[in-house]
């Protein structure tokens, strides 16, 4: 399957996070009798047409419209949640690694050296589920400097998109992979349960100790600022009780999404561009389960990965949400083939 073309260049390329409003929250709890369990929520002002897809294996892939762009052929299957149609926002691969896009003002790219092999920011998502099977080779790779991530300018914006990314897997791994003034961050480590967005992660890991229960004396702080969200889904992350199942997991993850989650609230001239939760996310990496849920309709949508034929040639599989805001429970058998068109 040759689509070498497809998620390049998208009119409304994931506009995640055009000013400081924009925020997201990532939480990974890990329970050894239950579940690796990573809850996120994605924070924006409008609908950003959400469905979820399944890419078989196989797939030819090409990083973007920069010269020497990178070229690639996916080793392992993958469930994504789409932003704006194509763009692979969240999701998770065959061999349990989770990949989540999060916005960070911060994020710097660097000037551009063609002599590396390009890979769009609007396809970092998807190289990563593509290409590896756990956080370790994930970041080993990353640390190589094979691979250079380059920006995307939003023509109907006019603002950059930037964000950093967080990997995580079955074994209860994780990583925040950030780039500042042209220069790779890796923060690798288990203890790494909560990611939000700006300040830089190793800023936001030093403000933690400051809060009761994380070492420090202060109260736990109330606003949905992004170091005030990080710090209090790691505090109720290890204020869980031990689950009795799954189940009951899955519903302790959503409750810390839920206390993490942007209110409903006006656009006004301090915060012109005031975004909500507009849904949520749960990924179940030891199973590779997929839980999806909006805001609006607050149905919650079960997928099971394993379910689905990944093998090369096997159709592109689409849940069609956007349709279909009413589906919930389990919809694993509703996904139909998708009809990929290439971009000239």
């Amino acid at each position: 399957m040759d689509i070498k073309k497809h998620l390049l260049f998208l009119p409304m390329l994931l506009v995640l996070g055009l000013d400081t409003s924009t925020a997201c929250t990532r939480i990974m709890h890990v329970d050894q009798d239950n579940a690796v369990m990573v809850g996120r929520t994605m924070d924006w002002k409008e609908d950003m047409k959400t469905n979820l897809v399944v890419y078989p294996r196989g797939i030819s892939r090409s990083g973007g419209k920069d010269a020497n762009a990178a070229q690639w052929t996916a080793r392992y299957g993958s469930l994504v949640a789409t932003a704006y149609e194509r763009i692979s926002s969240d999701g998770l691969n065959e061999a349990g690694l989770g990949a989540h896009m999060l916005w960070l003002n911060e994020a710097d790219f660097g000037k551009r050296d063609e002599k590396t092999p390009a890979l769009s920011v609007a396809l970092w998502v998807q190289y990563y589920l593509d290409n590896f099977k756990s956080v370790a080779e994930a970041v080993q790779f990353s640390k190589s400097g094979k691979l250079q991530i380059t920006p995307m300018f939003h023509p109907v914006t006019q603002r950059w998109v930037q964000v950093h990314l967080v990997l995580d897997d079955a074994s209860g791994d994780s990583a925040v992979l950030e780039y500042v003034n042209g220069k790779l961050h890796v923060y690798h480590d288990k203890k790494h349960i909560a990611v939000t967005n700006d300040p830089t992660y190793d800023k936001q890991i030093l403000n933690l100790a400051n809060y009761t229960m994380l070492g420090g004396d202060k109260p736990l702080p109330g606003s949905t600022s992004p170091s005030d969200r990080l710090v209090r889904a790691t505090y109720y992350n290890n204020a869980l009780p031990k689950a009795s199942s799954p189940k009951e997991e899955l519903s302790e993850v959503l409750s810390i999404l839920n206390n993490a989650a942007q209110p409903y609230t006006l656009p006004s001239e301090k915060n012109p561009y005031a975004a909500k939760t507009i849904w949520r996310t749960v990924t179940d990496l030891t199973n590779r389960i997929y839980y999806y849920q909006t805001t609006d309709a607050q149905n919650l949508v079960m997928v099971s990965l394993d379910t689905f034929n990944l093998k090369p040639d096997a159709p592109i599989m689409q849940l069609d949400l956007v349709r279909h805001p009413e589906y919930v429970g389990d919809m694993t058998a509703k996904f139909e083939p998708l009809e990929v068109k290439a971009t000239a």
